[in-house]
């Protein structure tokens, strides 16, 4: 060892009031073997008899000085080495050492050993700094672009390390190409030490046309980085870009903008639109084919306003781009005139006078549903729960007031009502059972209803009993017949045990003979419980309580099912098929492993099949976390996302959608892209399912077709027959959030959603705050096209929002019903879309056959919401 020694030893003693206690002490030398980017550290400790850990820090000059700078401790930042020897222990001076690694060249570093023990800390600084040796740039020479196209250029040049003697790996090169503007996508590289000349080559690609670029080569060292002298390149001219995008018809019928999105790339560009009654055209808008879309690179949204179409006719259209160096043609595109105005003949024209309902479509007349005398208590909720359900055949509608109504044997703030249409018009009685005065805010809840509201389950506080079979002192699942107003307990335990904390509704079949639930206790034999399970689900089939939780072993389910898997989002769509023989469920990974978490349907109650299991030949080893998504009303088509490979045709490293039928036992994946630019499948979830499970709506990243939608973006597709088409690239929010709205018919041909992105020819910018407004879309699956539902019919910007109304908070299978078979929309919207609404308030709207009207009056001094929505005004629900 060196025999000069640091002088500055500083010890902090912990152990006060002891004696005994003593820090270790410390002796640091001054740094040697001072290379480009290391250095050795030695010195000693003396434990002093105390288990002893050390560590050598060493740190810059420049550091220090910025750290006085802010105010900061001097060796704050630090780097450090362990001791060679860990824990040192005993007594006298023990040598350690440490290898100082990561260093800069050309640095002046200070040296300390830090040594601790449980009496205390000691620390040693080295008397000299030390600087480490500096290292020469390496030689960096470019040869002139070669290759250059409209998007691609190829580079290279040579490099020379000038290692000295030795090749120390100091003077190892890390080198790139680096563009101004911006090169994407360019691959460096790395050479080794040396002293000989290297040739190096990189391909520029997504480059912009007709465009100049400065590119240089930089080579880094150790030392740093040394560059070449900059050489120029233009890249070609070459053609636009133009998709064609969905028209928008305008109120008269015989005008419409059509509109496209056209990127110049960067040269003079003009287009046009053809449109005419078939592919043929034979019309353009501008007729001089001259309108203008500038000279940029980046893709803006352009229109043309065309007149004299014909009302109620469909037209097909297209865009045409070109420059100097090309011409782009934009996919077809069809769109359809709203048709002529008729008046309507309706039979009840004297019901709709006199309810003041002459203005509404389809001859609709109000009718006041609930009873005009409610002890002072509002239809409405105040809380984020409402339940608003219609009868499928029109003749009932659920809902819930703030405090009882007459007749009413409830003391609860918050009950359910049922309202039916007899021949003497419209009756209400409370749902809610017998219930006394309570402290706390508990009440019953209608979890959901049989299609025409003659069934309701509930789940019903501690209370009175009533039905045989259920448990004093804890909450009970019931299925109350509203026609008898009688109850039977569906969550009766079968084996004895503790109550169930929780229950959960999870589906039911048409008939209600099937209703399955979630609690977390055991109530079957054999059934896990908790802390063992979160959930178990079980049903109740005629009568008898079963467990549905069950593998295809035949052992239940270790763990259970996932954590209220029957809130995992609106789209979840038949968990128990109409007729009540399937029931699918996912398993909850409780214990930790991702495996456990699986989708499975139970058959008759007598056997399980797991359908995320994988049929490839070759097993895909990514972990599987599976989403289910819903399944058809049968019960035999599941369908699910996973990104783990499931099938032999599914992509690896991607998340597919795939669909498993329960009749073939076949497993097929939906999403195996076509487009070789971008094979890789990106689901991000799945908008709706058809009542059969034959069309799937799903929202992608990936560009299955070139030139329909964005890479990246949130592309919305279809599957359906074997074919995915593209709707439209359009941001509709979280799709497994709680409030999610796009909607599918029943079958399957329409979807309906709601967003802020510019999906149409329609200009959707607020025409005062100048921010986009969210508009509700249609697309239709028969004549593939996009209809902007929520536009105003006269192209003028719009002053308000438009939204589909949000899933009830409770599981209700999706009653609301927003969009019909017909194509029908129901939706709110806060803009004047038609000049009878003169409130500016939210109101209530139907577009149909590419109209829209008014279903709420449009003059009410209160806002309106389609029934259902979460936002209910305080006012009387009236059925059109």
């Amino acid at each position: 060892m060196s025999a000069l020694l640091a002088a500055v030893v500083v010890a902090a003693c912990f152990g006060v009031g002891m004696a005994s206690a003593v820090a270790p002490t410390v002796v640091v030398e001054n740094a040697n073997e001072v290379s480009f980017t290391s250095a050795h550290a030695e010195g000693t400790v003396d434990p002093q008899g105390v288990e002893t850990s050390c560590h050598f820090e060493f740190i810059s000059q420049a550091q220090i000085d910025e750290n006085a700078t802010y105010g900061l401790s001097e060796w704050e930042g630090a780097g450090s080495a362990p001791c060679d020897v860990e824990p040192l222990t005993g007594t006298g001076a023990q040598a350690v050492e440490a290898q100082l690694e990561g260093l800069t060249p050309s640095t002046v570093y200070h040296l300390r050993l830090v040594a601790s023990n449980a009496d205390g800390q000691s620390e040693a600084v080295a008397a000299s700094t030390f600087e480490t040796e500096a290292v020469d740039p390496a030689s960096a020479t470019i040869d002139p672009v070669t290759g250059v196209t409209g998007t691609t250029a190829h580079f290279s040049g040579s490099i020379n390390p000038q290692a000295p003697a030795g090749n120390p790996a100091a003077y190892d090169v890390n080198w790139h190409f680096e563009c101004s503007p911006e090169c994407p996508g360019l691959a460096g590289g790395t050479i080794s030490a040396d002293s000989s000349d290297h040739t190096v080559e990189a391909d520029a690609s997504g480059l912009e046309p007709n465009t100049a670029y400065l590119v240089k080569l930089v080579a880094s060292n150790a030392g740093g980085p040394a560059e070449s002298a900059t050489t120029p390149f233009t890249t070609e001219a070459t053609g636009p870009q133009a998709e064609t995008i969905p028209a928008f018809a305008l109120d008269d019928g015989s005008s419409a903008v059509l509109g496209a999105r056209i990127n110049p790339r960067n040269s003079p560009t003009s287009f046009w639109f053809e449109y005419g009654l078939t592919t043929a055209y034979g019309q353009s808008a501008p007729a001089a084919e001259d309108a203008d879309a500038g000279s940029g690179g980046q893709t803006e949204i352009e229109t043309q306003e065309i007149t004299g179409l014909a009302p109620g006719t469909v037209y097909h259209y297209r865009v045409v781009a070109e420059n100097p160096a090309g011409q782009a043609i934009g996919n077809d595109v069809t769109f359809r005139t709203p048709p002529s105005a008729s008046s309507q003949t309706c039979p009840n024209a004297v019901l709709r006078s006199e309810n003041s309902s002459s203005a509404l479509p389809d001859c609709r007349a109000y009718e006041m549903v609930s009873p005009p005398a409610k002890n002072g208590n509002d239809v409405g909720l105040s809380g984020a729960s409402p339940v608003y359900v219609a009868a499928a055949n029109g003749n009932a509608l659920a809902f819930e007031t703030l405090g009882a109504l007459p007749g009413s044997q409830s003391s609860t703030a918050i009950n359910q009502n049922l309202s039916t249409r007899g021949a003497d018009g419209w009756s209400t009685k409370p749902l809610v059972p017998p219930v006394p005065a309570r402290d706390n805010a508990s009440f019953p809840i209608f979890l959901n209803f049989s299609p025409n509201l003659e069934r309701g389950v509930m789940r019903n506080p501690p209370g009175p009993s009533l039905a045989p079979g259920d448990v004093a002192g804890a909450d009970n699942l019931y299925l109350r017949d509203n026609g008898d107003d009688s109850y039977q307990t569906l969550s009766a335990p079968a084996v004895a045990g503790p109550n169930p904390e929780s229950l959960a509704f999870y589906g039911e079949s048409a008939d209600s003979s099937h209703v399955a639930f979630e609690a977390n206790a055991a109530l079957t034999p054999g059934a896990p419980p908790p802390p063992d399970v979160v959930s178990n689900l079980y049903e109740r089939a005629d009568g008898e309580l079963r467990l549905v939780s069950v593998l295809p072993s035949g052992e239940p389910a270790p763990h259970g099912v996932a954590l209220l898997a029957s809130s995992f989002i609106h789209t979840m769509a038949h968990s128990v098929s109409e007729d009540g023989s399937r029931i699918v469920f996912q398993t909850s990974n409780l214990g930790g492993d991702p495996e456990e978490e699986q989708i499975y349907l139970r058959e008759d109650g007598t056997s399980t099949v797991q359908v995320s299991e994988s049929q490839r030949a070759i097993t895909d080893p990514a972990p599987t976390t599976p989403v289910l998504w819903g399944s058809s009303a049968d019960g035999a088509r599941v369908v699910f996302t996973s990104p783990k490979a499931l099938t032999d045709d599914a992509p690896v490293g991607s998340t597919n959608v795939y669909r498993f039928d329960a009749n073939s036992g076949e497993l097929e994946t939906l999403t195996v892209s076509a487009n070789p630019d971008d094979p890789i499948p990106a689901t991000t979830g799945v908008l709706g399912i058809s009542e059969d499970a034959s069309y799937i709506y799903f929202q992608s990243l990936t560009q299955y077709a070139p030139g329909q939608g964005v890479k990246g973006g949130p592309n919305i597709y279809v599957w359906h027959d074997g074919e995915i088409r593209y709707i439209a690239t359009a941001d509709v929010g979280d799709l497994g959030a709680a409030n999610i709205t796009p909607r599918v018919s029943p079958n399957g041909r329409y979807l309906v959603f709601g967003t802020s992105s510019r999906v149409t020819a329609y200009d959707n910018a607020d025409a005062i705050t100048g921010a986009p407004d969210s508009e509700v879309y249609l697309y239709d699956a028969g004549a593939d096209r996009v209809t902007c539902a929520s536009c105003r019919l006269s192209g003028d910007q719009p002053t308000g929002a438009a939204s589909l109304p949000a899933p009830p908070f409770r599981k209700l299978n999706d009653r609301q019903r927003t969009v019909l078979d017909d194509g029908t929309v129901f939706f709110d919207s806060a803009d004047a879309i038609v000049p009878a609404d003169s409130n500016g308030l939210r109101d209530v709207f139907e577009f149909r056959d590419g109209r829209v009207d008014l279903i709420s009056s449009g003059t009410s001094a209160d806002i309106s919401a389609f029934a259902g929505d979460p936002r209910p005004p305080r006012a009387d629900r009236c059925r059109p």
